[in-house]
């Protein structure tokens, strides 16, 4: 039996990165449940650059330097998602189903290509669309970190809900 899988957008990563209030111990947490086993955690290759922009946006502190971002990302248990053309047109068809932004799109296709039973977000804006269908793609669940810590994590067997 496969273990749950969860997509991890490069908001969850930057949230740890900058230590954002509770949401980054929450998202320190499904890497640590993917460190104990319990799960596997994926991201799209776009999210290394993603979260090393320029530290004049804001985006990053600067206090975290180039070795602590590397760090993170050279974790074992994380499986990277090309940007191939399956990748590309998935992205294309979330622009032209939902109306999301390219980046987005991306990690939605993303998280489709790697077989996600969920995408964890900080982005409130992704909800939305949390397990829509068309004939042309079906879109996990998406959900919040916030809900890491609670006695199941949100995803596996919908019936069951």
């Amino acid at each position: 039996m496969r273990k749950a899988r969860a997509y991890l957008d490069s908001g969850i990563f930057i949230a740890i990165i900058n230590g954002h209030e509770e949401s980054s111990e929450a998202c320190k947490s499904i890497i640590e449940a993917a460190t104990r086993g319990d799960l596997e955690i994926a991201t799209s290759c776009v999210t290394l650059p993603e979260v090393t922009k320029k530290r004049s946006t804001g985006l990053v502190k600067p206090a975290n330097d180039e070795a602590t971002i590397t760090g993170i990302f050279q974790n074992p248990v994380i499986i990277y998602v090309s940007v191939d053309p399956r990748v590309g047109i998935l992205a294309q068809q979330v622009i032209w189903d939902f109306g999301k932004q390219t980046r987005d799109s991306i990690h939605i296709a993303s998280a489709i290509a790697a077989d996600a039973d969920v995408l964890y977000t900080v982005d409130r804006g992704l909800l939305d669309i949390s397990e829509k269908s068309t004939p042309r793609l079906r879109v996990p669940r998406i959900a919040l970190p916030e809900f890491i810590g609670q006695p199941e994590l949100p995803f596996g067997d919908s019936a069951q809900e």
